[in-house]
């Protein structure tokens, strides 16, 4: 019934935000939808009827719905990244129809590939909302990854080999049988710690980026305040980390800074030089798996995944909803070769744009005397970390992928306002 409560409010307020035009608030529950969005939705499962959970659930809806109708109020003429995703989207769409896919199912995959990336877009283009609360954003995300790595620590602490522990335990259980992936939960004989979402990895990502904020706010800290209170909170994440028991959030935290530093302290840095880490990353990983250097069984499994896209791939993909193309592969471009093809190219240049994109902002937070531009270096890093990233973990829908995409949305709104705005407003 909390839940519940929580969600309509959550829901309300966000309908709320949208008419009155509120940017504070639209900051503070589109943050709060993605990262509560496992802990609300998966616990009302159960609990209220199906069309009540999904008119609930249909939030990423709602706001594209509602960034349509404000380019149309607006008469503003679509750019050319609204077309790029329309056409992916309508090819998707009809070779999902085409293979027979269920249509509940073909929707299932355009919303877990595009639509909060069209919501975005659209509302971006509508010059709806003038100016983004980013430190409302980051307040809100710290918040969360600190109460999601001490709950992590407290299960961790209950944890005795049953993995009934884990609160989202019996939604998961019908879905696929845990005890039968017990790895997916379970390293060393330690539990693999996913704090208030499903997966550990999603919560090593969260707690890496979060550990790269942190880092820069506790070392580099412009405003000199709180420094103690900094590294509590940089300890917690720290711990969090270690308990999800998995190396990607690690690659987050060391590729980040080196990326973060980059931004900081080399004002030549050219987008190609940024590209460049997630590559090298990329590169050794794979050396590491085809030499022998790990003997990891999860590890060894990315590069048969990447045989079998070979094998299975055709030129017009299997479209939305296959089976094949929703989770089964460990890796996002894996996913989008076999949904749409040889069109899957366009589809992964969607998050490399979206690097290019923020890569364009840099000269908008460069002055290292502003909180701002310590929050844009982390979330600088954290993004092309992603790159590299999405070629070993499938995190399509995940609070990762739709983090990184509001952040590219709202430094980008933020540099729109300080260059269109004038100095006394």
């Amino acid at each position: 019934m909390v839940n519940l409560c929580f969600s309509l409010l959550l829901i309300g307020l966000f309908l709320v935000t949208m008419f009155r035009k509120d940017s504070n608030l639209f900051s503070f529950c589109l943050t709060l939808l993605i990262l509560f969005h496992d802990l609300l939705f998966v616990s009302l499962k159960d609990e209220v009827s199906v069309f009540y959970y999904y008119s609930i659930k249909c939030w990423q809806e709602i706001l594209t719905i509602f960034g349509f109708v404000r380019l149309l109020i607006s008469k503003k003429k679509l750019g050319w990244p609204v077309f790029f995703i329309l056409s992916l989207a309508i090819h998707g769409l009809f070779v999902g129809i085409i293979q027979g896919t269920n249509f509940f199912e073909i929707f299932r995959g355009f919303r877990m590939y595009l639509l909060f990336i069209c919501g975005l877009f659209l509302l971006f283009y509508s010059d709806y909302f003038k100016r983004i609360n980013l430190r409302l954003i980051f307040t809100v995300f710290i918040g969360f990854t600190t109460f999601s790595a001490l709950y992590s620590v407290w299960v961790d602490y209950l944890y005795m080999g049953d993995l009934k522990v884990l609160w989202f335990y019996n939604f998961v259980n019908q879905i696929n049988p845990i005890e039968s992936a017990r790895f997916n939960y379970v390293r060393d004989g330690g539990l693999r710690a996913c704090g208030l979402l499903i997966s550990p990895l999603i919560q090593s990502l969260l707690l890496g980026f979060s550990t790269l904020i942190l880092t820069l706010l506790t070392f580099k800290n412009p405003e000199r305040r709180n420094p103690a209170w900094n590294f509590i909170l940089l300890t917690i994440q720290i711990i969090g980390l270690i308990l999800c028991r998995t190396r990607i959030g690690w690659f987050v935290v060391g590729g980040g800074l080196v990326l973060a530093f980059a931004h900081l302290y080399c004002h030549r840095l050219s987008l190609y030089q940024s590209y460049l880490v997630p590559i090298v990353l990329v590169l050794m990983t794979l050396f590491i798996l085809l030499f022998g250097y790990t003997t990891d069984p999860s590890a060894l499994g990315r590069i048969p995944q990447y045989k079998l896209l070979f094998l299975n791939f055709n030129w017009v993909g299997l479209g939305f909803g296959h089976p094949s193309t929703l989770t089964v592969f460990d890796s996002m471009y894996i996913s989008a070769g076999l949904t749409f093809g040889v069109l899957g190219l366009l589809y992964i240049m969607i998050p490399v744009m979206a690097c290019a994109i923020l890569h364009d902002q840099r000269k908008n937070y460069l002055d290292h005397t502003k909180p701002d531009s310590f929050y844009f270096a982390a979330s600088y890093g954290f993004s092309f970390i992603l790159l590299y990233v999405f070629a070993f973990q499938f995190t399509l829908g995940s609070p990762t992928v739709l983090l990184f995409y509001f952040l590219v949305y709202s430094f980008s709104v933020e540099s729109k306002f300080r260059v269109h705005s004038k100095p006394n407003e």
